[in-house]
């Protein structure tokens, strides 16, 4: 039992950092669209509350442009 709990618990690391690699990508990518002004204001304010929402859900981000 203990062996499939490691297997479990590795498998569930793994999963975990590509989420964290996901979210990490997207929220860079969030960050520069609201930014550039090539984009229609809607859109950029879109994005904004995307970021603002996942800086709410994620507040222990450190080091990260807010």
């Amino acid at each position: 039992m203990s062996r499939q709990t490691n297997m479990n618990e590795a498998q569930l690391k793994e999963e975990n950092e590509r989420w964290e690699t996901h979210w990490v990508f997207l929220r860079a990518f969030l960050v520069e669209y609201r930014s550039d002004p090539d984009y229609a204001a809607p859109s950029r304010a879109t994005a904004n509350r995307v970021v603002q929402v996942m800086d709410e859900l994620r507040p222990e981000m450190v080091g990260v442009e807010r």
